[in-house]
């Protein structure tokens, strides 16, 4: 037995965890999910789950191609701030450049809920819309967070569009 060995703390994975499988590819996804999130192969049947820090859960593609990473919590907006009464880990502030002003300066929050990307209107002056990957529009509700998935169009204020992508 090595004394240095005995020594050394456990490894506490950083950051939020979830419980996980790979697909055939190496993709994780959530552990009993039927089809990979990322490439959608099917996953293997009895997986065996672990638990990983969380991974990247995908991007946010902005009109003007620059890809935002989902691997903390966003608060999009013309001046974004973080919350009232956000402790650490604090999101990452997304300015969107809209030159007409219709975008709000706190307009939405983008939050990592385990394997779930939610999307809130913070209750923006000309609203948050989103179209789902099967075509289906849904205007959000002030407050009341809405669970995307990929492929899923976001549109602020009818018009700033941007796509939620796995990666």
């Amino acid at each position: 037995m090595n004394r240095a060995a005995l020594q050394q703390p456990p490894t506490v994975p950083a950051g939020p965890t979830v419980w996980a499988a790979h697909c055939p590819q190496g993709h994780p996804s959530q552990a009993h999910a039927a089809v990979c999130r990322v490439c959608g192969v099917a996953m293997p049947p009895d997986p065996v789950p672990r638990e990983i820090p969380r991974p990247v859960l995908g991007r946010l593609v902005l009109p003007t191609g620059d890809p935002v990473p989902l691997d903390s919590d966003l608060v999009l907006g013309r001046d974004p701030q973080v919350p009232d009464g956000v402790t650490p880990p604090l999101p990452r502030l997304v300015v969107l450049n809209d030159p007409r002003f219709e975008v709000s300066g706190q307009h939405a929050t983008v939050t990592l809920n385990f394997w779930d990307v939610c999307l809130t209107d913070l209750g923006s002056t000309n609203g948050t819309e989103v179209v789902t990957p099967d075509g289906r529009r849904q205007r959000l509700a002030p407050d009341s967070p809405v669970t995307i998935a990929p492929g899923t169009r976001i549109i602020l204020a009818e018009v700033f569009e941007m796509t939620f992508e796995a990666t």
